[in-house]
C-alpha cells in the first residue's frame, strides 16, 4: 500500500509542475493527429484505387517526409521559439492534408498526391518532442522528471493505439475523406494551443540549468549547453535569474572556464572567466581558427553533434524494427491459422504491456544510471522476443508478445533520460525529434525485412528480426558506456560542444 501511494505522489507531483502540464495537454490533439494520419490516409486512397500499391507508396512518403521534417521544425522551435514557428507550420500541415484530400477525391494525377503527403509530413510538429524538452527545462526533481517522462510515454502509446483505430473507423463506416480532414483539424488545433502559451519563467531554484538533486558522485562544472541559448549571465548565487532561451529553457550559468563557443550566426558569446566577462573569438573568421571552423560543423549539425544522441538514435532504430518486425510477423502467424483479424488484438497485448510497465516505471525512484537501464532494456526485449518463433496457438502467443512488451516503454523512457542528461538544454526539442525519427527509420527498415524473411522462410522467421535488432542494441548501448555515463566529461566539450548534465535519474 506505501508503494502504491508513492507510486501515486510521484505522478501527482509531475502532474502539478506549473507550466508542463499545460503544455502537454496542449499536445494531445496534435499527437492524436498525427496517429491517425497514416492510417487515415491510407484508408482514403485504397477507397479511391482499389488496391494498396499506391496508397502505401503515398503513407512510405507521408512518413519519409516526417522523419526528416520533424527534427528540423524541431530545431527552428528550439532557436526561436513556439510562439514563431509553430501557427506557420501546423498551418502548412493543415494545408497539405486538405490539399491531398482534395486531389484524391477529383482523381488529380498521382504526383500531386506525392507532393501533397510530401508537405503534410514536413509540416507534422514532433509534439512530444517539444513537450519532452519542456518537462526538462520545469522540473527541478529528478524522480518528477522520470515521471513526466513515463507520462509521455503513456500518451505516446495510448494514442497510437486509439488513433488507427479511430481512423479505420471514421475512413470505413462513415466517409473516407472524414479522418484525414480531423487530423488536420487536430493538428491545427493543438499548434495553436501550444503557440498561444508563454514559457514560464524559471524558479529561484531553476536559474541557470535546470536545477537537479544533488548526485552522490561528483560532477564536473556544467559548460554552456547549446550554442543557440542566450549569453551566460551572472551567477545564481548573486540573486539575478538568468534569462531563458525561446522554448522556455533557462539559460546556462556562467562559471570560470574557458571561453564559450560562437553562438550561431557566427557571434562571440560573453562568459565569465575568474569573476569579469570576457568575450570569445570576436574578429577571427571562421577560416582562420581551426577551433571555430570545428564549432561552425557543429552548428550545422545540431544535436547531432552530441555523440551521446548519435549512439541513442542508433539504439532507437533498432527499436523501430523491434515494432514492425514484431507486428508484420504477428500479421503473417495470425493469417497463417486463417484468424487474420486476430492481428490487432494480438498486437495490441504488446502496447498494453508496454504501458502498464511505463506507468509502473514512473512509479519508482531509480538509482541506476539511465544508460545501464537501457542496456538492460535492450537485453530483456531481445529475450522476451527470441520466445515468440516457439509459442504455438494464437492464445499463446497473445500471452506471449506482451512478455517483451514489457521492457518497452521503460527502455524508451531511460533512453530519453540518457539524452536529456547529455544534449544542452537548447537542442532538446530536436535530439528528441531525432529519436522519434530514428524509431520511424527502424519501422520502415524493419517491416520491409520482416516481410521479406516470412516471404522466405515462413511467418515465424520474421521474428527472429527484432531478436538480432534489439541485442545489436544492448550491446550498442553496454559498449558507449563511456559516451553515455553523466558522469564522465563529455567528449564534444572540448571542441566548443555543449556540457555535460551530471546525475542520475
Amino acid at each position: 500500500m506505501a508503494v502504491l501511494r508513492t507510486g501515486v505522489g510521484r505522478y501527482a507531483a509531475a502532474i502539478r509542475v506549473t507550466g508542463a502540464v499545460r503544455y502537454y495537454a496542449a499536445s494531445l490533439p496534435i499527437r492524436l493527429g498525427a496517429a491517425m494520419l497514416s492510417l487515415g490516409v491510407l484508408v482514403l486512397i485504397r477507397h479511391a484505387t482499389g488496391g494498396y500499391a499506391t496508397a502505401g507508396a503515398v503513407v512510405g512518403t507521408l512518413a519519409v517526409a516526417g522523419t526528416v521534417g520533424g527534427p528540423l521544425a524541431a530545431r527552428l522551435t528550439d532557436r526561436y521559439g513556439p510562439r514563431r514557428v509553430l501557427p506557420p507550420l501546423v498551418a502548412g500541415n493543415a494545408l497539405g492534408v486538405v490539399c491531398l484530400v482534395v486531389a484524391v477525391a477529383t482523381a488529380a494525377p498521382p504526383p500531386l498526391w506525392y507532393a501533397t503527403a510530401a508537405v503534410a509530413g514536413l509540416c507534422t510538429p514532433a509534439a512530444g518532442s517539444l513537450t519532452r524538452a519542456r518537462w526538462s527545462s520545469l522540473t527541478p526533481d529528478r524522480a518528477v522528471l522520470s515521471t513526466g517522462f513515463a507520462l509521455e510515454s503513456l500518451t505516446d502509446d495510448l494514442t497510437f493505439v486509439v488513433g488507427p483505430v479511430l481512423a479505420t473507423v471514421l475512413g470505413s463506416t462513415v466517409q473516407p475523406v472524414l479522418a484525414p480532414l480531423l487530423t488536420a483539424l487536430l493538428v491545427l488545433t493543438g499548434g495553436v494551443a501550444m503557440a498561444v502559451q508563454r514559457p514560464p519563467r524559471p524558479t529561484a531554484g531553476r536559474s541557470g540549468s535546470p536545477a537537479r538533486a544533488p548526485s552522490s558522485r561528483t560532477a564536473a562544472p556544467e559548460a554552456p549547453t547549446s550554442a543557440t541559448s542566450a549569453p551566460a549571465t551572472p551567477s545564481a548565487t548573486s540573486g539575478v535569474s538568468a534569462p531563458t532561451t525561446p522554448t522556455g529553457v533557462p539559460a546556462p550559468t556562467a562559471v570560470s572556464g574557458p571561453p564559450a563557443p560562437p553562438a550561431m550566426g557566427g557571434r562571440p558569446t560573453p562568459t565569465a572567466v575568474g569573476g569579469a566577462l570576457a568575450c570569445g573569438t570576436r574578429g577571427r573568421s571562421v577560416s582562420s581558427d581551426p577551433g571555430r571552423r570545428r564549432r561552425f560543423r557543429r552548428g550545422a549539425a545540431g544535436a547531432l553533434a552530441v555523440p551521446a544522441l548519435r549512439v541513442m538514435a542508433g539504439a532507437f532504430v533498432a527499436t523501430g524494427v523491434v515494432f514492425s518486425g514484431v507486428q508484420v510477423s504477428i500479421a503473417a502467424v495470425t493469417g497463417g491459422y486463417g484468424h487474420a483479424a486476430a492481428a490487432g488484438p494480438v498486437y495490441g497485448c504488446f502496447g498494453v504491456a508496454s504501458m502498464c510497465a511505463g506507468l509502473g516505471y514512473g512509479a519508482i525512484g531509480w538509482r541506476s544510471a539511465p544508460y545501464r537501464r537501457v542496456a538492460v532494456g535492450f537485453g530483456c526485449l531481445a529475450a522476451g522476443c527470441a520466445l515468440l518463433p516457439f509459442v504455438p496457438g494464437l492464445g499463446l502467443l497473445a500471452a506471449a508478445v506482451a512478455v517483451p512488451g514489457l521492457a518497452v516503454a521503460p527502455t524508451v523512457i531511460a533512453g530519453n533520460t540518457v539524452v536529456e542528461q547529455r544534449v544542452g538544454a537548447g537542442q532538446l526539442a530536436e535530439a528528441f525529434a531525432w529519436l522519434g525519427g530514428a524509431c520511424s527509420l527502424g519501422v520502415a527498415v524493419g517491416a520491409a525485412a520482416a516481410g521479406r524473411l516470412v516471404d522466405a522462410y515462413g511467418p515465424r522467421a520474421g521474428f527472429l528480426l527484432p531478436v538480432l535488432a534489439a541485442a545489436a542494441a544492448a550491446l550498442l548501448v553496454a559498449r558507449s558506456r563511456r559516451t553515455l555515463d553523466p558522469h564522465r566529461p563529455d567528449p564534444s566539450a572540448g571542441r566548443g560542444g555543449r556540457g555535460i548534465r551530471p546525475g542520475r535519474r
